[in-house]
């Protein structure tokens, strides 16, 4: 409906689009006592040419054609080469057509007949349907995922799985829409030799743009009352975070959240597709990862902080959860 009545100059056009119908709607209802059809063709063929103005500033058509020339402005609703656009250019060919021919008309039933014509082609010309909708996207690997994980602090974790494009404006998207168009550019080149090292950099700041666009909207997030199962599965990740050192068992969580373990268990899998155990093994994990790529600690230190038994069980957990050793991880990513 923002198409149609978004703002002034939509509503504008959307009433003008209206009345023109109503005129052609009633000259053909009332054809039989209509003597110059001529008349009402010029009538349509000049209002037509002011709506046509309303609609390109309605759709933008001037910021399209400068984006595809230079590139300097955001595009239009609708692209250059697209479906409205293409349909507009065969109404305005019609009316074309039917405007030189009306003149040339001897009688005024072919008058009549061109008068159809051309509003057929005034109704092609405003005919508004969806242009394709395309979605581009850039997926990276879990081993470059790991060279980021370190770089970011807990705060920022916390806030990414708030993040919904409802909370945005336009304005607010303009420096994420940007990094990712510099994304999209940087990963079609194959020549860059730290191209790995710039992209690393282009996506922490993706990340810490969406943080600052989101988390201003927490606070009114949190002002709406959560539902019995998501603020179940809050407590039950805050108490990960603060106790995952101590308590590793399942039961232990289920008991402090008053709900028995297979209810975790059902909660975890409908939302997070993980178990409670993989829950608490991906903070571990996480943590490790960190102290791995951002301190000097041994593998023996480490496990201590994080309460392993030995170093022996550490290397296992990690091994199992990352798929390398601690030590072939920060060879390989630090």
């Amino acid at each position: 409906m923002k198409l149609y009545f978004g703002n002034m100059v939509t509503t504008v056009t959307t009433l003008m689009i209206v009345s023109l119908v109503g005129f052609v709607g009633y000259s053909i209802s009332n054809r039989s006592n209509i003597n110059f059809w001529g008349r009402r063709s010029l009538f349509i063929l000049a209002y037509s040419l002011v709506i046509c103005c309303f609609a390109a500033a309605r759709d933008g058509l001037d910021k399209t054609i400068q984006y595809t020339i230079d590139g300097s402005c955001n595009p239009g609703i609708f692209s250059l080469v697209s479906v409205p656009n293409i349909v507009g250019c065969v109404g305005a060919a019609i009316i074309i057509i039917a405007a030189i021919a009306t003149p040339i008309a001897k009688s005024q039933h072919m008058r009549e007949i061109w008068f159809y014509v051309m509003s057929g082609g005034v109704m092609l010309k405003f005919l508004e349907c969806s242009d394709d909708f395309s979605i581009t996207t850039l997926r990276f690997s879990s081993n470059f995922f790991n060279e980021i994980y370190p770089t970011l602090d807990g705060r920022v974790i916390e806030v990414m799985p708030l993040s919904a494009p409802d909370l945005y404006t336009k304005e607010g998207v303009e420096l994420l829409d940007l990094i990712f168009r510099q994304l999209c550019c940087l990963h079609e080149r194959q020549e860059y030799s730290y191209k790995n090292k710039i992209l690393i950099h282009l996506v922490i700041s993706y990340i810490f743009e969406i943080y600052e666009q989101t988390h201003r909207h927490i606070k009114n997030r949190m002002s709406f009352p959560l539902d019995h199962k998501s603020l179940l599965l809050d407590k039950f990740y805050c108490l990960c975070c603060e106790e995952h050192l101590y308590h590793r068992n399942i039961e232990y969580y289920a008991e402090k959240l008053n709900i028995t373990s297979r209810y975790l268990y059902k909660l975890c899998q409908e939302s997070f597709h993980m178990t409670p155990k993989q829950c608490i093994d991906y903070i571990i994990s996480g943590n490790a990862k960190k102290m791995l790529l951002s301190t000097e600690l041994s593998t023996q230190q480490i496990a201590n902080e994080l309460n392993f038994s030995d170093q022996s069980a550490f290397g296992q957990f990690f091994k199992r959860n990352v798929g390398m050793s601690p030590t072939d991880f920060r060879n390989k990513f630090k």
